[in-house]
């Protein structure tokens, strides 16, 4: 039987949790595998947002983020 939904996947919405980290997962290790050495991807890293008013109040969750990393550990 079709879906009374068109567009809707019943099978992804029941086990949506599973499919979204596996999604957020595959995005970090395709972006991985582009990115400059210096620059790696994240998964459930907080970012703060600077605007011209300032920081903001709470940190933001992006599925995946760029970092630029420095193998240099300051002490």
């Amino acid at each position: 039987m079709p879906s009374p939904f068109p567009g809707m996947a019943p099978y992804l919405e029941a086990h949506w949790r599973d499919v979204h980290a596996s999604l957020i997962i595959y995005s970090r290790d395709a972006l991985q595998g582009i990115l400059p050495r210096t620059v790696r991807a994240r998964v459930e890293e907080g970012v703060l947002l600077e605007t011209p008013i300032g920081i903001g109040d709470h940190p933001l969750y992006p599925d995946v983020s760029a970092v630029e990393y420095n193998s240099k550990r300051i002490a």
